[in-house]
């Protein structure tokens, strides 16, 4: 074929007598600068006018050719062809070194920098003497990371040992001698309150070069319409086949109230019904939705099968829920043949309740997705996005919450650990997803030794007739037992299953402690095997009082009451020399 037989290839980019030849081409890796082609930056093409190279210049062309440097390619590939193959060394694949030299960053000098100088890449190149460019081209090469730090919670030495016997009571009692491992929380739901937003005050948005840039204003942006909503989420059930059995999904209840307007206007007539948020939550309106809101729709979406067993409420310890043995909270859970409980996470622990942990985040993502324009809209938007947050994910939240159980136990009951990732998606996709976390049996026993090795609240004294509280702890068996011990004598109290927490007041000389939250089967039962170890007469049908004389200075008095699910044991010292 001879030269000037090449068609205008940005013509006819397809067709042409050059693909005839194409064959032995088509393996090539041509580098232009073997061949002297002349640099196409250097050519210079009309525009039509300055708006359209202002468009144009962000915009990444591909290199076209024209013929002659096409015919200066076949000529320099022409020559160099033997048998249809290009001799050695014709195209180079050897890197040449070009530009200036990098300059190396001492990366050591980057800890030394306060961290109040790290929050961006133009205060950090200052602190460092060097260029932002050189930090973006360590950033990229993955030398420095981006980090979101959040503020979390202040732990005191009791929190962290709270938390600690927290985790530890969540493992299976029948488990810690071989193979420790978590309980199903099947039977927990968990419950939070949280404020959804009209708006944000800062949204991003991704728009086109000509596109009209939102408008958005409000009379103040620290106070944009917002509403309380109360959620009560349990975990969701699967068959075998992963098929959902119960979604897990109790409720979300906002705290609004319909009033009638006051005035016309132009968008409504005076006396028709508004929608209004209550912004001031008080104990008495959380009394109010849990009786008539969470408790009617745990009983009418329970799964009949799981009905034998005992249900838990898990709350924080916010001043405004409901105490545990609230009376008429625990006449509501008892009735319909249900056994309801109340009970508290650890204090400062968001980590331990899988709303905090991660159902809030991903509900309130769907809820900004969707625009509000008042309160209906948005009590709507967010009843929708919880309808619509999928179960298996809410699944998941609850292995990433035993997940953190571990990380606790590892940290001594610190919140200074990272959410580990254990890949869950992978794991469901290949039928490998647990339905419960295993823990070491190594860190079971060094949390054993760590909470027997710390000194338990009590009395200590050198008389003789010194006495010792111990406050319930859980044993092997997953229950609870007061011991008081005097001058020989000793008084046991039964077994209390699942003991909720144990609180110590010191008043003077006065001790008490109070054991809540006991699951036990029947306080009648208890009382009467404590009559009848110590021969002691009823004093009441509702309320039963005993006294009884230990040793020579110690007053014991149980009390045990119908409408309580507590048993109180109070100890008085007539002795000065008592430490707490």
């Amino acid at each position: 074929m001879e030269l000037n037989q090449i068609p205008d290839l940005n013509l006819i980019p397809d067709d042409g007598c050059i693909n005839e030849h194409s064959n032995q081409f088509s393996n090539l890796n041509i580098d232009s600068r073997d061949c002297m082609i002349p640099n196409s930056s250097s050519m210079h093409v009309p525009l039509g006018s300055n708006t359209e190279a202002q468009n144009n210049r962000h915009i990444k062309r591909r290199k076209v050719l024209t013929n002659e440097e096409r015919i200066a390619v076949y000529r320099v590939l022409l020559q160099n062809v033997v048998h249809g193959r290009l001799k050695r060394g014709v195209i180079s694949i050897k890197t040449r070194n070009c530009g200036r030299k990098r300059v190396q960053l001492d990366t050591t000098l980057v800890q030394q920098i306060p961290l109040a100088k790290k929050t961006t890449l133009r205060s950090m190149a200052t602190a460092l003497k060097t260029s932002k460019s050189a930090l973006h081209r360590l950033f990229k090469i993955e030398v420095l990371r981006r980090h979101s730090n959040t503020i979390r919670p202040l732990l005191k030495e009791e929190n962290k040992i709270a938390r600690l016997k927290f985790c530890f009571k969540m493992l299976e009692s029948a488990s810690l001698t071989h193979d420790p491992t978590f309980k199903g929380m099947y039977n927990v739901v968990h419950i939070d309150e949280k404020w959804f937003y009209m708006t944000k005050k800062i949204e991003k948005y991704y728009l086109l070069p000509d596109e009209k840039e939102p408008y958005r204003t409000c009379k103040s942006k620290n106070f944009i319409p917002k509403v309380m909503f109360l959620v009560a989420m349990a975990r969701p059930r699967f068959d075998e086949q992963r098929n959902e059995i119960f979604s897990g999904k109790i409720g979300v209840f906002p705290f609004i109230t319909r009033e009638p307007a006051k005035r016309s206007s132009a968008n409504r007539p005076a006396g028709t019904l508004e929608t209004k948020p209550i912004t001031s939550v008080r104990k008495k309106e959380m009394r109010s939705f849990l009786i008539h809101k969470v408790l009617p729709a745990i009983k009418e979406k329970w799964p009949r099968g799981a009905l034998d067993g005992l249900i838990f409420i898990q709350q924080d310890n916010a001043r405004t829920h409901v105490d545990i043995d609230d009376p008429e909270f625990c006449q509501a859970a008892t009735e319909d043949g249900f056994d309801i409980r109340l009970t508290y996470q650890p204090p400062n622990s968001p980590d331990l309740n899988v709303l905090d942990l991660g159902f809030f985040a991903a509900i309130q993502s769907l809820q900004q997705k969707e625009r509000a324009r008042n309160v209906d809209d948005l009590v709507s938007i967010v009843v929708k996005s919880f309808e619509d947050f999928p179960s298996d994910i809410s699944d998941r939240i609850f292995l990433t919450l035993q997940t953190c159980m571990i990380e606790i136990m590892k940290k001594k009951g610190s919140n200074k650990y990272k959410i580990p990732h254990i890949m869950k998606q992978m794991l469901l996709r290949e039928g490998r997803l647990p339905t419960t976390m295993t823990c070491d049996l190594a860190l079971v026993e060094e949390v054993k030794e760590y909470l027997n090795s710390l000194t338990s609240p009590g009395v200590n004294s050198t008389d003789a007739n010194s006495v010792r509280v111990n406050s319930a702890d859980v044993n092997s068996a997953g229950s609870n037992s007061v011991d008081v011990n005097s001058a020989g004598s000793n008084l046991a109290g039964s077994n209390l299953a699942e003991a909720g927490g144990v609180r110590l007041r010191e008043d003077g000389h006065n001790a008490k402690i109070k054991i809540l939250n006991l699951c036990i089967g029947s306080q009648t039962k208890l009382f009467d095997e404590i009559q009848t170890q110590n021969n002691i007469r009823n004093e009441s049908s509702s309320e039963s009082g005993v006294e009884l004389l230990v040793g020579l200075k110690i007053s014991l008095k149980v009390c045990v009451s119908k409408y309580t699910s507590g048993v109180e044991f109070s100890v008085q010292f007539h002795s000065s020399n008592c430490l707490i």
